[in-house]
């Protein structure tokens, strides 16, 4: 395969297809680009297929194509999993990563293709949160079924700290906004000048430019002295214990566990609506859109002044995290789910009777979390994925 993809035949072949497209003027070096690209993320297929009674991929994409060649030699069944969406971050990420307009239009194709090639091969998808499952099917899996995360349950916190403080707890990363979350701080401490954020997380390898320009807008922006990147922590129960509420400010994400786990430690949170997070909020904090600092900041200032408000949203998201999203549920369903596929039932005693159709996983509602502003059918990135497509098909 890597001989045939790095061939002439294959460059010129790019080169010929992209001329076609309105708009686009391709070199020579975006065919290599392309090519060189398409090659390492279809390596799994020249891997051994795995003899397994059961594969379970746990993301869609490349790591994908490992289970569907078991699949495919040896009819052995393949669930996935997505925590996160895959395509929704490929798409963000290409944007950064492509080097020209004509390696982002041929990878948003590919990955296009390569998800739908998930979603139809797999014998169950098993998205985290209703929003994913939008996702699926419109890549057209057929048997989907939502299946939530679970944490362990965890103590209530019962005290605060003096200063009020806003607390972040994950890794330093472009998806997670932190630019966005630094200017609606400057807001808030125009209004509570006392308040201080604190970032708790790793900086993952390739991410640390990243977190340098966190650094920088903080001190461009004033408020480097009450902004404490504190590093990773451990358990996450201290970082939720130094703050009043939790926020979290991505631009994508699956079902965050940081939402569920700070709800089931009683902290009120605030979050951009965005994937799953509205679903694992429920009651119990504020859902704003996402890269909108003066609501993100509109609603950290209602909860920090608001002792009352806070409490109140935190007690009700503790009792929606313990209703949805315990660990010994995720673990019976996963189990259940096993036992389904293969014929491994006398090896999992406690698995239940498969469902018909849905989960009781809940249904997202306007209203169930505090939402401000409109979520329409379907996300503008889900819109331009569509419109991607549509080009592509045209083309």
């Amino acid at each position: 395969m890597t001989p045939a993809l790095r061939s002439q035949a294959a460059v010129e072949l790019v080169v010929d297809v992209a001329a076609r497209v309105p708009g686009l003027d391709p070199t020579l070096a975006d065919a290599l680009a392309v090519t060189d690209l398409v090659e390492h993320f279809l390596r799994p297929l020249q891997l051994p297929a795995p003899r397994a009674d059961l594969v379970h991929c746990t993301a869609n994409g490349p790591g994908t194509l490992l289970g569907l060649l078991a699949k495919w030699e040896h009819d052995t069944p393949v669930l996935l999993s997505e925590h996160g969406v895959y395509l929704r971050e490929r798409l963000l990420a290409s944007r950064r990563e492509a080097p020209s307009r004509v390696a982002r239009a041929a990878l948003a194709g590919f990955y296009a293709r390569l998800t739908e090639l998930g979603y139809r091969r797999a014998d169950e998808v098993l998205p985290v949160s209703r929003f994913n499952a939008r996702w699926a099917r419109r890549g057209g899996a057929e048997a989907v079924r939502v299946l939530p995360n679970g944490v362990d349950v965890l103590p209530t916190l019962e005290t605060e700290p003096e200063v009020p403080t806003v607390v972040f707890a994950g890794r330093i990363d472009p998806l997670k906004d932190l630019h966005t979350l630094l200017r609606a701080f400057v807001l808030v401490r125009e209004r509570v000048p006392r308040a201080r954020l604190r970032l708790f997380g790793g900086v993952p390898e390739g991410n640390e430019d990243y977190a340098a320009s966190c650094h920088a807008l903080a001190a461009d922006l004033g408020v480097a002295a009450a902004v404490d990147f504190a590093g990773p922590v451990s358990p996450v129960t201290r970082a939720f214990e130094a703050g009043h509420i939790v926020v979290l400010s991505s631009v994508s994400e699956g079902l965050p566990l940081t939402i569920i786990e700070a709800a089931m430690s009683g902290r009120a949170t605030v979050a951009t609506d965005v994937g799953g997070t509205a679903e694992a909020v429920g009651p119990g904090g504020i859902v704003v859109p996402a890269g909108d600092a003066v609501a993100f900041a509109d609603a950290c200032v209602a909860l920090l002044t608001d002792r009352e408000r806070r409490a109140a949203l935190a007690a009700k998201g503790r009792d929606h995290a313990l209703a949805h999203f315990t660990r010994a549920d995720f673990l019976s369903s996963v189990r259940e789910t096993y036992a389904r596929h293969t014929a491994l039932e006398s090896a999992l005693p406690d698995a239940r009777t498969a469902p018909s159709g849905e989960s009781s996983f809940p249904t997202y509602r306007p209203g169930e979390a505090e939402v401000v502003g409109d979520r329409g059918p379907m996300e503008p990135a889900l819109r331009t994925v569509a419109d991607l497509v549509g080009q592509r098909d045209r083309a």
